[in-house]
């Protein structure tokens, strides 16, 4: 009896041990499936794994903050309150584009998520591509440099990650998951960062 009780005890810490390690290991197996979804275009997936309305609130208020910085800060003039309703006309479809599925895989794969948003005369840095000389048919096997995108990812409390491309310079847009329950996560921002 004694022994059955000591190895119902080992196997359940041994189970513990491993929902454990699974609990904190989760997020990354959440960014690999987010990786393979945007190398692999994955729009029906990746939409599985992103909290958009969450993510849409969070770009508006970025790009209205930074709207509101270049207007000098001030809203009670109706000048500067009918300029930030025009721009809201503008802002909101860039928005709907950014945070979709199809934005969502150009940010995982390094693109620009942002074509929009020129048109508010935000600079927008457009990805440089290097000149190859090889020959096109040497072209077309060379894997793209999305492909090869690395990720870093850490905690900044138990149930909120921050993932940024690797590596990483100041200012360079970031996403961050939330654990929905135990071991699912979510997208739920994309920070733009210097990106406008």
């Amino acid at each position: 009896m004694t022994h059955r009780k000591r190895w119902l005890t080992a196997m359940a810490v041994l189970l513990v041990l491993m929902a454990g390690g699974y609990y904190f290991a989760s997020p990354w197996m959440m960014l690999a499936r987010l990786k393979a979804d945007a190398q692999a275009r994955n729009t029906a997936s990746m939409e599985n794994h992103i909290d958009f309305p969450a993510v849409r609130a969070s770009i508006k208020a970025q790009i209205q903050a930074r709207l509101m910085a270049r207007m000098g800060g001030h809203t009670e003039d109706g000048v500067t309150a009918l300029g930030m309703a025009l721009a809201n006309a503008v802002i909101d479809p860039v928005v709907a584009a950014v945070a979709s599925p199809q934005g969502m895989v150009a940010a995982m794969n390094g693109e620009n998520p942002l074509p929009g948003l020129n048109r508010l005369d935000i600079a927008v840095p457009q990805p440089q591509t290097p000149m190859r000389t090889e020959p096109a048919q040497q072209q077309a096997q060379t894997p793209p440099a999305s492909s090869r995108r690395q990720w870093r990812l850490s905690y900044v409390g138990p149930n909120q990650v921050v993932v940024r491309a690797a590596p990483a310079q100041e200012g360079d847009p970031y996403l961050v998951m939330r654990r929905q329950g135990l071991f699912a996560w979510k997208v739920t921002d994309l920070q733009l960062g210097r990106l406008f």
